[in-house]
């Protein structure tokens, strides 16, 4: 069975948006990513640098969590 993405990210130009799409996605980013309130582009969405997402998805991904 496949199963669903938890992590996703965008990119767009700039930035990178980081979408958690999963209850457990939501707990990782809490426990393991210090965002910004700047950074939230809503409940579940937040800006990255280019040039740290790569860290961010090998680590989610490490965890066991899902991305694209």
């Amino acid at each position: 069975m496949k199963r669903k993405v938890d992590l996703k990210a965008a990119w767009n130009g700039s930035i990178v948006l980081v979408t958690a799409s999963t209850t457990r996605a939501r707990a990782w980013v809490k426990a393991n990513v210090a965002v910004e309130s700047w950074a939230w582009m809503g409940r579940d969405t937040f800006a990255v640098e280019p040039r740290m997402v790569g860290a961010l998805l090998d680590g989610a991904a490490a965890d066991g969590l899902v991305v694209a």
